[in-house]
């Protein structure tokens, strides 16, 4: 015996039989559960990643201080980043600006730009 039973067209007769306010859950309420779901695992994912310290993240390193560069007999440059100053570096004195001026030579020193 074979029925011509369709679900589709039997959900649709008792969607249509329904009063109004039963139709408005029928279409809102599952959405609602949806975002209700993804916000409560949201909340799971967040407190688990605040449990485990990922929330807070470690501090950038810091830049290095110097660079040395150099060339090969093939002439590719290279360059490598200390993380301190040679010691020669560190104990010569940087050269003077071009507006800070030596003395005798007409600017004041004071750090004008002329």
């Amino acid at each position: 015996m074979e029925t011509d039973y369709n679900f589709w067209a039997d959900l649709l007769t008792t969607y249509r039989s329904n009063p109004d306010w039963l139709k408005f859950l029928w279409v809102f309420l599952p959405a609602a559960l949806l975002a209700l779901a993804g916000s409560g695992v949201s909340r799971l994912v967040r407190a688990v990643v605040e449990a485990k310290g990922a929330a807070s993240p470690s501090p950038p390193p810091s830049p290095p201080k110097a660079f040395r560069s150099w060339h090969d007999e093939h002439g590719f440059l290279y360059m490598e980043a200390l993380d301190e100053l040679p010691a020669a570096a560190a104990a010569a004195a940087p050269p003077p600006l071009p507006w800070e001026g030596e003395e005798g030579d007409g600017a004041s020193g004071d750090g004008d730009i002329r």
